[in-house]
């Protein structure tokens, strides 16, 4: 089953809030989604959500991504994308049997109303159909709230980069086969505003995933263990 085709499959099983529907998303609906980009953009920052515009959408389509657009009452007010992680972004070139949950971007209308979290969950259902191992995403160390999504969604943080978007990132992955970890040698790392990501980059640097995001003070912290 190809991407597009698993996401419908999923979409079309799958029950959601009255007045909303889900369908896949075509090329007549490439502004609209920029559109909302741009919104989300503006609402978040460029350094924690990336900009994508009509060309970005036209190249990821052609390499075999489903995007999926979320309507409410008729009006597009959201958007996701899946695809195959090698195939979307060269820094995972040879990760064959990984697929990528590539961007959420809603509106105001949306927010807060756990759209973030059910993508999370379409994307990982679809592309676990398709056969992929794992499903991997981007997320700023920055953006907290789809940090705890990702992780309470079933994701790891698995490792970081800073060359893909030439700014900081964590990588998640959730396994179709989830793994255990050791959580009696766990570690807590601050992560919030101004926290230094130096000791983040060393743990998942020798094998520690983080697991899970705890409120601490201003801030929180990111529990990391080893898997198992």
């Amino acid at each position: 089953m190809d991407i597009p085709a698993a996401l419908q499959a999923q979409i079309d099983r799958t029950i959601w809030p009255a007045g909303h529907r889900l369908r896949l998303a075509g090329r007549a609906d490439f502004p609209a989604l920029e559109a909302i980009n741009a919104e989300a953009v503006q609402f978040v920052g460029a350094s924690v959500y990336g900009p994508q515009d009509m060309a970005f959408f036209e190249t990821v389509t052609a390499h075999g991504a489903g995007i999926a657009m979320i309507e409410q009452d008729g009006a597009a007010m959201g958007y996701t994308i899946a695809g195959a992680a090698p195939k979307m972004a060269g820094l995972f070139a040879g990760q064959d049997d990984r697929g990528l949950m590539f961007g959420t971007a809603l509106r105001a209308g949306l927010r807060g109303e756990g759209w973030q979290r059910r993508m999370i969950d379409l994307r990982k259902a679809s592309l676990f159909a398709c056969g992929f191992a794992a499903a991997k995403a981007f997320v700023s160390p920055a953006n907290l709230p789809s940090l705890r999504n990702l992780l309470e969604g079933g994701c790891c943080v698995v490792t970081f980069d800073n060359s893909y978007y030439k700014a900081d990132r964590f990588i998640v992955e959730a396994l179709a086969q989830p793994c255990a970890h050791d959580m009696t040698d766990a570690r807590a790392l601050p992560r919030g505003p101004g926290a230094d990501l130096t000791p983040h980059v060393a743990l998942l640097g020798t094998g520690w995933q983080g697991v899970a995001l705890e409120p601490a003070g201003d801030g929180s912290r990111l529990i990391y263990a080893r898997p198992v």
